[in-house]
């Protein structure tokens, strides 16, 4: 139930943030603007019903912008609304002139334009918006006159005109200015806590690590290795009393070198210092040899690319972390008893491919059930990359040579 609530606020939330720091919002305060405009001219005493309808029809167009904009088809909602407005103060300037303070507009205007399209990653469709402006402008340049010949009247409300404009545009510049404050201010915030709450993920994820260690290891001791050299005393307590003492010696040393192996798999499993003795290819090689004796696998694996082994030793046991994961996720979960692994050097990234016959087996989700941060946040360090196909898992890591 607090779920449910939760989710409900956060999308009525989201839904008021969209409406009032957007397209919407800037749309709005434009319709404002112009409706107080067209007012101002109906009440004039040097009326312009031309103008006042070229305004009130702006005014309209902006309104069916913000509906055909909430109905999805945001491109041609933008380039409508672009078109409006730079067609309105083209006609200000036209009708009235220049020295009526139309062009003053072009401030909030470019502003919420940078202001709607700071998430667009098509830099054609914004060149293409952006010409809107340009062409607009350079019209006006060539055009229109500082007195417009077109409509005549007195200087001083020529002046009144102008200041209204002034302030106008003024008061949209500090109220879009607040709307790019308030959105960095939400986004910085927003950082801040994503930031602190994988923190925490991390933190907690490293002591829930270190105990599952520590069980694992006290696991491993007493109901495994404990066990042989339990058995191993004992065959040498009765080689002491037996006729046969050269039998249960050589039964009490093979479980003697049974708990040895064991306690050398546990060791590499805990910290691969054959990493760091031998290098990546043979240490790997070593790792998988008795893996595969272990658990009856059939895992090979290849090095291609000379370079690899250059590599610091610290990604060494990434690179080692992250494929000993993934063969025990394709050996537990995906039931694969035939992995083929190729560790490639392609330029300054690190292939690593794992051919399996685990069949369709769905790591991505997999990784989250077993390892649901060690994994992800290795290759996140890396800003790597993890992508699969039928029989087929790739990671692929950028490291510095």
């Amino acid at each position: 139930m607090n779920n449910w609530f939760m989710n409900f606020f956060s999308n009525i939330q989201r839904s008021i943030t969209r409406k009032f720091t957007g397209f919407e919002a800037i749309t709005w305060a434009a319709v404002l603007i112009i409706s107080c405009n067209a007012l101002y001219e109906l009440s004039s005493p040097y009326k312009d019903l031309l103008s006042f309808y070229f305004l009130t029809g702006s005014a309209g167009l902006l309104v069916l912008a913000i509906f055909i904009y909430r109905k999805h088809f945001r491109n041609f909602a933008t380039f409508l609304s672009l078109s409006a407005g730079n067609a309105l103060i083209f006609w200000t300037c036209w009708r009235l002139g220049t020295n009526a303070g139309g062009m003053l507009y072009y401030f909030p205007f470019i502003l919420s334009f940078l202001f709607v399209f700071r998430a667009e990653n098509n830099t054609y469709k914004i060149l293409a918006y952006f010409m809107i402006f340009v062409v607009t402008i350079v019209l006006i340049t060539v055009t229109c006159h500082p007195v417009s010949p077109h409509f005549q009247m007195p200087a001083a409300h020529l002046h009144q005109i102008y200041y209204t404009c002034l302030v106008s545009s003024i008061v949209l510049t500090f109220a879009f200015l607040w709307m790019i404050y308030d959105y960095q201010n939400r986004l910085n915030r927003k950082i801040i806590l994503k930031q602190e709450l994988k923190r925490k993920r991390i933190l907690r994820f490293i002591l829930e690590t270190q105990e599952s260690e520590r069980q694992t290891l006290v696991e491993e001791l007493r109901n495994n290795i404990n066990q042989i050299l339990v058995s191993g005393m004992k065959m040498l307590e009765v080689a002491g009393e037996s006729d046969q003492s050269a039998r249960y010696i050589t039964l009490g040393y093979n479980y003697t070198k049974s708990a040895v192996e064991e306690l050398n798999s546990l060791c590499t499993a805990l910290s691969p210092a054959m990493i760091r003795d031998i290098g990546l290819n043979d240490g790997l090689k070593e790792y998988l040899n008795n893996l595969n004796k272990l658990k009856g696998m059939q895992i090979t694996s290849r090095l291609i690319g000379e370079g690899i082994e250059g590599i610091p030793v610290a990604d060494k046991l990434s690179i080692y972390r992250i494929i000993q994961h993934c063969i025990e996720l394709l050996m537990t979960q995906g039931a694969a008893k035939i992995i083929n692994i190729e560790i490639e050097q392609a330029g300054n990234k690190i292939k690593i491919r794992f051919s399996h016959n685990a069949g369709v087996f769905d790591i991505v989700k997999a990784i989250h059930t077993k390892y649901p941060y060690d994994l992800q946040n290795r290759i996140d360090y890396y800003n790597g990359q993890m992508y699969q196909q039928l029989g087929m898992v790739t990671v692929t890591i950028p490291v510095h040579f």
